[in-house]
Order: structure tokens, then C-alpha cells, then sequence
């Protein structure tokens, strides 16, 4: 039987100390491929100390949190990338990255089957 399922999505609030919510909504897959490449950028970056960090945090921040997310929380720190990045990269880590590895765990396994099915045929 071929099974199929469902993009994973992260649903997540973050509440701020004011009282803000922001409520994060994240299709996992669509976005996997993408996220990957700037949190490798962002790792880099880091390492290297890179000037361009800052516009690379921001770009992840963007597309995990969103761009009305980003901006609430840039205004939140006024503007001190640095500090939120301290704040929110161990929440991109323990939330939403361990769904990016199970997402492309998923698609490898798809992958596999898909070729074996074609071998078969």
C-alpha cells in the first residue's frame, strides 16, 4: 500500500514580555530547502564573523517567523539583530529544526521507495 501524508507544519506562539503574541505558522516542506541554505550561511557566518550576519539572521527570521513576525521582533529589540538572534536561534533550533530533519529524513525514504517501485515495474 503507497501511503501519503500531509506537510508537516510548526504552529507555535511567542510571547513577548510586553504581552505580544505572534502566533508562527511554518509549511515545513515548502520552505525545508531554503532554510537549510541560510542556517548553513547563518553557521558560517558566525564562525567567520562575518559583516554579513546581521542581513543573514534576519533573512531566516524572515522566512521561519515571517516578515510581520521579523519586524515586531527587530522593533522589540530596536533593531539589535545580534540580541535577538542570541533570543530566538535556540527556538529555531529545538522547535523547528528537528522538523526540517524529520521532513527530509521523509523525503529521502520517498525517494527510495519511489526507485525501488520504478526498478519493479
Amino acid at each position: 500500500m503507497y501511503k501519503i501524508s500531509k506537510p508537516v507544519k510548526m504552529v507555535e506562539k511567542i510571547e513577548l514580555e510586553d504581552g505580544v503574541v505572534l502566533d508562527v505558522t511554518v509549511n515545513v516542506g515548502k520552505i525545508a530547502d531554503n532554510f537549510n541554505r541560510i542556517y548553513n550561511a547563518v553557521l558560517t557566518q558566525q564562525k567567520q564573523k562575518s559583516d554579513k550576519l546581521g542581513s543573514s539572521v534576519i533573512e531566516m527570521l524572515e522566512l521561519v517567523l515571517g516578515d510581520s513576525n521579523t519586524k515586531t521582533l527587530l522593533e522589540y529589540y530596536d533593531g539589535d539583530w545580534l540580541e535577538l538572534m542570541l533570543i530566538i536561534v535556540p527556538f529555531i533550533e529545538l522547535k523547528f529544526l528537528p522538523l526540517v530533519k524529520e521532513h527530509q529524513k521523509k523525503k529521502r525514504e520517498d525517494a527510495k521507495m519511489i526507485y525501488k517501485a520504478s526498478k519493479n515495474a
